[in-house]
């Protein structure tokens, strides 16, 4: 793993526009387009959501900081796949659920 990382940080280039692949969490990516989007398999899908909504109302624990943290998290997936311009990769498990 160190010599993977060490080859990763001696080919990072600090402008982005320089670089070949750019990687960044959605937060970051807010308010950029480019024209590749991968998405990787770390968001919850909308079904997986709702049903962790579902299982806290009937057990009484659903809060309004669960309310927050729901919709900032549906916002972003929703970020990440639109900052693509020509091609958006979803990963299937997701894909299934949109």
């Amino acid at each position: 793993v160190w010599s993977m990382a060490k080859a990763v940080e001696a080919n990072t280039v600090n402008d982005p526009r320089r670089a070949a692949v750019v990687f960044g969490t959605a937060h970051s990516t807010k308010g950029r387009q480019v024209k590749k989007v991968v998405l990787l398999d770390d968001f919850r899908t909308p079904f997986e959501l709702e049903s962790s909504r579902s299982e806290k109302i009937t057990a009484g624990e659903w809060t309004n900081t669960d309310e927050v943290a729901q919709a900032e998290e549906i916002n972003m997936l929703y970020v990440a796949g639109t900052r693509a311009q020509d091609l958006l990769v979803v990963p299937a498990r997701i894909a299934e659920d949109l």
